[in-house]
C-alpha cells in the first residue's frame, strides 16, 4: 500500500511541478524520415544526420515545487553541431500533438540555417529565426503558435526573482521578435532552456584512447549480439582513473572487533548476471569511462587480437597505400591508409555445401538458360558457308544490274561484356546470429557461394573478396577469387574458410575494388558490396568521417565507369546508404536468411 501511494503522489508532484501530455506525444522515430526529407529540402548540409538527443542538465531556478518533486535539472533541447542533429526523442510539452510536430519542423528548419561556428547562442538563435521566417514565410503561423504555447509554458514571471525574472521577460521579447535583444542580462542561474531553439553540440566525444584500450573496443563492433539493447542515443562520456579501492584512510576502533574470522579475496563486485547496468546509463547525465585491470571483453572473446601467422592468411602482395577523404579539410589524404592482400593458400578443393546443393543445381539450370546463344546471320559478303536463298535471289538480280554479292551465311555468338566484383563485409558484426541456427557470416558465405556458381554457369567474369580493417594502418582484404582464378574448388574452400575480422573502413576496400575492376576490359562493370552496418572503426572513422569517405570512394568509382551497388541487413541502413549510394544504388534485405537466394536473381536484375 505504502509502495502503491508513493508511486502516486511522485506522477502528481511531477506532473505539477513540469507537465507533460502523453496523450499528445510525437515521436521522432516515427518523423524521422519525413523530417530527413525537410532539413535537406530546406538547404541543409547532405551529409547531416538527424539523431536522439540525450537531456542536458541546466542550473537553473527552482521553485519550491519543483523541489519537492526533484525536477527540472534535466530538459529534453535540441542540439545542433556541424556532423548531426539531435532533437529529443518524444515531445509532449503541449496538450496538442500538432504543436508538438510543428516544434520538429521549427526545430528543422532552425538546423537548415544554422552555421557551424556558433559565437553568440542567444543572438545566433535569434538572428537564425529571423532568417527562417524571411526565407520560409509559409512557416510563419507555424511560429506564432508555438511561440504563444512557448511562452505559456514557460515559468510566470511573479513566481521568479529580480534578475531572473528580468532575464526571462528578455527571452520572451526574443521569441516575439527576433533580433531586437542584442544581451542576455547575467544571472547566478542559467535561464530555463528555449524549446524552440538550437544549443551547441553538448555530446563531448570521450578522449582519446590509450593503446591499452584496443582490445575492449573490439566489442563495439558485435552490434547484433543477441538480449542486446539497442539505442540510437550517442550520450556525453568522459575519460576518469580507475579506483582500485586501495587508497583513503579508513578509520575504526579495534575495540569494536569481537570474533575473528577468515579473510576470503573473493570479487563480489563483477556478475555475470544481467545488473541493468543500461537501465541505470539511461538516468546519467554523463559515463564515465576507466581502465580497469579485469576487462570483460577478455572473458567473453579470446580472438579479438591479430591471429597467429599459422592461423591467418598469407599476405600475397605488400602494402597498397590508399588515399582517404576527409570532409573537414575538404581534401583527398594521399597515402593515408594501408592495405594488405591476403589468400589462403593452404586450402584444398571441395564441392559445394550439402545443404546448398539441390538451390545450386536450380541456380545453374536457371542461369544456364541465360547464356549468350549462337545464332545464323544471313545475306552476309563473307562468311563460313554459302546462303543458298542469298545466293538464288543474287543470280536472279544479276541481270537487272545488281553486282553485290551477299550470299554467305555466319554463326554469330553474342557476348555479354559485363565483369562484376563483389566484396563482402567481414568486420566482427558479422559473427552476430541472425537467428538461432546461422550467423550473419554464414549467410554471406552461402550468398558468395550461389553467387560463384550462378555466375560461373554464365560465363561472366567475376571476382569475390573480403575485407575487415583494424585502423587505418591495417585494412586486410582477402582474396576469394580474382579475375583469373578459374579453379572453383578452391574459391568454394575459401569461402567457407572465411572468419569474422575487425572492423568496416569501407571507403579503402571499395578503392582497391574500383582498381581491380579498372584493370578488366569489359564495357560495363559492376561492384557489388556486401555488408551488415555503416562504415566504423577505431579510430576518427567513426560516424560522419566514415560515411563521407566512403561516398567519396563511390563517387570516384563512378567517375570511372563503374556502377556501384550496395546490399545491406542493416535495419537501419536507410539513415545513410542513401547519401553514400543514392536512392537507387541500394537494397535491403529484411530477413537475412533470404540473402543467397535473392543475390543472385539481384545480379540477374542489374546486369539486364
Amino acid at each position: 500500500m505504502e509502495e502503491l501511494v508513493g508511486n502516486l503522489w511522485h506522477k502528481y508532484i511531477t506532473h505539477k511541478a513540469q507537465p507533460r501530455f502523453a496523450a499528445a506525444a510525437v515521436e521522432l522515430k516515427d518523423q524521422h524520415k519525413k523530417l530527413n526529407l525537410l532539413l535537406h529540402a530546406w538547404g541543409a548540409d547532405a551529409g547531416l544526420q538527424i539523431q536522439n538527443a540525450v537531456p542536458a542538465h541546466f542550473e537553473t531556478y527552482q521553485g519550491n515545487l519543483k523541489k519537492i518533486a526533484g525536477t527540472g535539472h534535466r530538459h529534453d533541447i535540441a542540439q545542433k553541431s556541424a556532423e548531426r542533429l539531435c532533437l529529443p526523442g518524444k515531445i509532449d510539452l503541449y496538450p496538442d500533438a500538432s504543436l508538438n510536430l510543428d516544434l520538429y519542423r521549427w526545430l528543422t528548419a532552425m538546423a537548415a540555417y544554422w552555421p557551424d561556428a556558433c559565437q553568440n547562442w542567444f543572438l545566433l538563435n535569434q538572428q537564425v529565426s529571423a532568417q527562417v521566417l524571411t526565407e520560409l514565410p509559409g512557416l510563419t503561423p507555424l511560429y506564432q503558435r508555438l511561440c504563444a504555447a512557448e511562452i505559456a509554458r514557460r515559468p510566470a514571471l511573479s513566481l521568479l526573482p529580480g534578475e531572473i525574472a528580468e532575464q526571462e521577460m528578455v527571452i520572451r521579447h526574443a521569441l516575439q521578435n527576433p533580433g531586437s535583444e542584442l544581451q542576455l542580462p547575467v544571472s547566478h542561474y542559467a535561464p530555463v532552456p528555449v524549446t524552440m531553439w538550437l544549443y551547441p553540440d553538448m555530446q563531448r566525444p570521450a578522449a582519446a584512447k590509450s593503446s591499452t584500450d584496443t582490445q575492449d573496443d573490439s566489442d563495439s563492433e558485435g552490434g547484433h549480439k543477441k538480449n542486446q539493447k539497442e539505442s540510437d542515443i550517442r550520450r556525453e562520456a568522459e575519460r576518469s582513473e580507475h579506483s582500485s579501492g586501495r587508497t583513503g584512510l579508513l578509520l575504526f576502533r579495534l575495540e569494536s572487533l569481537f570474533s575473528w574470522s577468515e579473510f576470503m579475496n573473493l570479487d563480489r563486485t563483477q556478475d555475470d548476471a544481467d545488473d541493468g547496468a543500461e537501465e541505470i546509463a539511461e538516468d546519467l547525465d554523463m559515463l564515465h569511462l576507466s581502465n580497469e585491470q579485469n576487462r570483460s571483453a577478455s572473458k567473453i572473446k579470446f580472438d579479438l587480437e591479430v591471429p597467429s601467422a599459422y592461423s591467418d592468411d598469407e599476405a600475397i602482395s605488400g602494402n597498397i597505400l590508399l588515399p582517404e577523404w576527409d570532409y573537414k579539410k575538404q581534401q583527398l589524404q594521399e597515402n593515408h591508409v594501408s592495405l594488405h592482400m591476403l589468400q589462403n593458400l593452404h586450402c584444398q578443393n571441395r564441392d559445394i555445401p550439402e545443404h546448398l546443393q539441390k538451390i545450386a543445381r536450380q541456380i545453374r539450370a536457371q542461369f544456364s538458360q541465360l547464356k549468350p546463344q549462337r545464332m545464323w546471320r544471313n545475306r552476309q559478303e563473307d562468311g563460313c558457308e554459302i546462303d543458298i536463298d542469298s545466293w538464288i535471289e543474287f543470280n536472279a538480280e544479276k541481270s537487272a544490274g545488281h553486282t553485290a554479292l551477299k550470299a554467305y551465311r555466319d554463326l554469330n555468338q553474342k557476348q555479354r561484356d559485363i565483369c562484376t566484383l563483389l566484396l563482402a563485409d567481414l568486420s566482427l558484426s558479422t559473427d552476430a546470429y541472425v537467428n538461432n541456427e546461422q550467423r550473419v557470416l554464414d549467410v554471406i558465405k552461402d550468398s558468395l557461394g550461389l553467387f560463384a556458381e550462378a555466375l560461373n554457369t554464365l560465363g561472366d567474369p567475376f571476382a569475390l573478396y573480403g575485407f575487415s580493417s583494424k585502423q587505418r594502418q591495417m585494412v586486410r582484404f582477402h582474396e576469394i577469387k580474382s579475375f583469373a582464378e578459374h579453379n572453383m574448388g578452391k574459391v568454394r574452400a575459401r569461402i567457407e574458410a572465411s572468419k569474422p575480422g575487425y572492423y568496416t573502413r569501407m571507403g579503402a576496400a571499395i578503392r582497391q575494388s574500383t582498381k581491380l575492376l579498372a584493370g578488366q576490359p569489359q564495357r560495363q562493370k559492376l561492384l557489388l558490396l556486401l555488408t551488415d552496418g555503416k562504415p566504423n572503426d577505431l579510430d576518427k572513422y567513426e560516424g560522419r568521417y566514415g560515411i563521407e569517405d566512403t561516398r567519396h570512394a563511390v563517387q570516384e568509382a563512378r567517375q570511372q565507369g563503374i556502377h556501384p551497388f550496395a546490399i545491406t541487413i542493416d535495419k537501419k541502413a536507410e539513415l545513410y546508404l542513401p547519401y553514400i549510394f543514392g536512392s537507387q544504388g541500394f537494397v535491403l534485405i529484411h530477413q537475412p536468411e533470404q540473402l543467397p537466394l535473392l543475390l543472385p536473381k539481384l545480379y540477374q536484375q542489374l546486369s539486364d
